[in-house]
């Protein structure tokens, strides 16, 4: 209960440092995002006790909650200091980039942390793929390739397409900065979450040598340390 009531406390202290100087519309659409992920790690949670074994849809419907992309994302605007403003930020070109952004993300994920996941018996799209299809491992890992390869040459249209929105809408010259701010910091969460990826401790074969179905969660110093090797 002491370990609850702390992880409370400091939750709940985070939130007014990342809120502050944003607008009461990016709070409220954080706060939504934030939701969607904490719901999603309890949707998670309750599959795993309960042993159900998703199809790759639907895992990647859960991922696409429990990755924390938009979240993430939102807090850009606040490191930036910025804001995108409401019609854009739910235009179909800007909604295409975050969803291009949180595929990418998730299919990274999901490779390199397949060695773990089959130490913790825990769902990946690698095996889900090997599973439904009869395919090799290999084949399974070439299909997630190519499928981020795919949303990655989405990104230049959508990002011509946003280039051309605040103008229609009557919006002023910093609508559009903001916009391209906004679509800076997308591509570079993707590359600094590959990058992540192939630095951190996480995921190596030291960790997923001493990973079972009973380790707990990955957050410690041990495993998010980057490598040194």
């Amino acid at each position: 209960m002491a370990d609850r009531d702390r992880r409370r406390r400091v939750s709940a202290s985070i939130w007014p440092g990342v809120g502050s100087g944003m607008s009461r519309r990016w709070q409220e659409r954080t706060a939504r995002h934030w939701m969607d992920y904490l719901s999603a790690n309890l949707t998670e949670a309750c599959d795993r006790r309960a042993g159900v074994m998703a199809d790759s849809g639907e895992w990647m419907r859960l991922r696409r909650k429990v990755i924390e992309v938009r979240p993430s994302i939102d807090v850009c605007e606040r490191v930036g200091h910025f804001e995108v403003p409401a019609p854009v930020v739910h235009s179909t070109a800007v909604e295409s980039a975050r969803e291009i952004a949180t595929n990418v993300i998730i299919l990274i994920n999901e490779v390199y942390s397949l060695e773990n996941d089959e130490a913790r018996d825990a769902p990946n799209l690698v095996t889900c793929l090997m599973r439904e299809r009869g395919c090799t491992r290999p084949e399974a890992i070439g299909e997630l390739q190519r499928r981020a390869d795919a949303q990655l040459r989405r990104l230049p249209r959508v990002r011509e397409q946003a280039s051309r929105l605040c103008e229609p809408l009557g919006l002023p010259d910093p609508a559009q900065e903001a916009t391209d701010r906004y679509l800076d910091a997308i591509s570079a969460y993707m590359r600094g979450i590959y990058d992540w990826h192939r630095l951190t401790g996480r995921y190596t074969p030291h960790v997923a040598q001493h990973t079972s179905p009973t380790t707990p969660g990955y957050l410690n110093v041990a495993n998010l340390a980057t490598r040194t090797t």
